[in-house]
């Protein structure tokens, strides 16, 4: 979900996606979003013979990607830079599992295995992190439960208590 561009770590997506198929033979990935390598990874698909596996949807309107992400079994943001990515919190509150590299700001968000996947920046790490997700329920609800959870913890009621707190604290 967001920009198609190399830095977001979507040609190490596919190829981590390609593993995955090769263990798991019913698995679908959507690409939502649009950007300037879009072309050059639809065509890197066609030539992997994956055309049937994968969608590009091109850019939705936000409540059509919150959708679309609650809809789903895993979110995957293989980024090689973020800050905090927006999507990995919002994957989270909506109850889709999170696996993302330990980049930038994600790994303040995200505790590996507890409300989160961390993989390395490659397509093997991606890969065993998705398979491990899907194959281990316990580890899935767990991340699930957890991410809610950690999505709860950052709503702005929430801020707004702990501000409170803090403000009576001071008193």
């Amino acid at each position: 979900i967001g920009t198609v561009k190399k830095a977001k770590g979507i040609f190490l997506l596919v190829e981590a996606f390609e593993s995955i198929r090769n263990s798991r033979k019913k698995i679908e990935l959507t690409i939502i979003g649009d950007g300037p390598d879009r072309s050059k990874l639809q065509k890197q698909c066609r030539m992997k013979g994956l055309n049937n596996s994968i969608t590009f949807t091109g850019s939705l309107g936000h409540r059509e990607t919150l959708d679309r992400l609650a809809e789903s079994d895993v979110l995957v943001l293989p980024s090689e830079s973020e800050g905090v990515p927006r999507v990995v919190l919002e994957g989270q509150d909506v109850g889709t599992p999170v696996v993302a590299t330990a980049v930038g700001g994600i790994p303040d968000v995200i505790d590996h295995e507890e409300n989160g996947m961390l993989a390395e920046q490659t397509a093997e790490s991606v890969a065993e992190n998705v398979l491990r997700l899907v194959r281990d329920d316990e580890l899935y609800r767990t991340v699930v439960q957890n991410g809610v959870e950690s999505a709860d913890e950052r709503s702005w009621e929430r801020v707004g208590e702990q501000l409170r707190e803090g403000y009576e604290r001071g008193m």
